[in-house]
């Protein structure tokens, strides 16, 4: 009895560490990152003088109130909604931040008294929603309608009949769906402010190896450790445009499409 209590402790103990272990999560943002546990919720920027700033808050999930978010299904979606919460948050403040640093620039290059005005802030005003509906319409047209168009066009071209629930046409679409978004991230890089949330993003990732290793969270410990990490968001986005290619392939062949 003794035994099975010892292993049924050991258990919990081991579930209770992966938890704490694997529960940390962030995004690169402009000059920083953004760090989000459980219930804390952290975004750290450069400033021009090398020096850090910090803004730390707490955080608690919808679902540690309405226990239902925690079921499957509910509890991937909530995580999504949230986790683009955090993130608009986050790159909001650090855009306004980013701002402020380039005015205090300009002002000690032409020796002028910078205008004193209101701290970097992340509500999201106008601006930014039309800025976010824009991209979104754009990604909707980028990643929806042009593989539909070029998929079509291919088909013209070829003197070929695909139908909308045949194999074929979905599998040439998921492909120009796939080649679109590997062309966009590879083209984004080449932009120097894109480049450099891209090595904030693989230095998020060694940081996050680096607690997860449970050694000191210092600049030595982190260097040891890849810019890739397993649970990075990106690569699942990877995995799932993939996979969404052959499960659409199949599914639309069986599912009736009105023409």
């Amino acid at each position: 009895m003794q035994g099975k209590q010892k292993n049924k402790f050991l258990k919990r103990l081991i579930l209770l560490i992966a938890k704490q272990y694997t529960s940390i999560g962030g995004q690169a943002v402009i000059e920083g990152v953004m760090m989000r546990s459980p219930n804390s919720f952290v975004i750290a920027l450069r400033n021009l003088d090398g020096s850090i700033q910090l803004r730390r808050d707490q955080w608690y999930s919808i679902s540690n109130k309405a226990k239902f978010f925690k079921w499957p299904f509910f509890r991937g979606v909530l995580m999504l909604v949230e986790a683009m919460a955090n993130g608009i948050v986050s790159l909001n403040y650090s855009a306004n931040h980013a701002m402020e640093q380039e005015e205090a620039q300009k002002a000690k290059e032409t020796d002028t008294e910078v205008k004193k005005g209101k701290k970097a802030s992340d509500k999201v005003d106008w601006q930014t929603f039309f800025t976010m509906l824009t991209s979104f319409a754009l990604g909707i047209g980028m990643f929806v309608f042009l593989p539909h168009a070029a998929t079509a066009g291919i088909a013209k071209l070829l003197g070929v009949e695909w139908d909308l629930d045949g194999m074929t046409f979905h599998a040439v679409d998921g492909a120009i769906k796939a080649t679109i978004f590997l062309a966009y991230i590879f083209i984004i890089g080449f932009i120097p402010d894109i480049r450099k949330v891209f090595q904030y993003h693989g230095a998020e990732h060694k940081s996050i190896s680096t607690f997860e290793s449970g050694q000191e969270l210092t600049v030595e410990n982190a260097r040891k450790f890849s810019t890739l990490h397993p649970r990075c968001g990106t690569s699942f986005l990877f995995f799932l445009i993939f996979i969404s290619i052959i499960l659409f392939s199949f599914l639309f062949t069986i599912i009736p499409i009105p023409q």
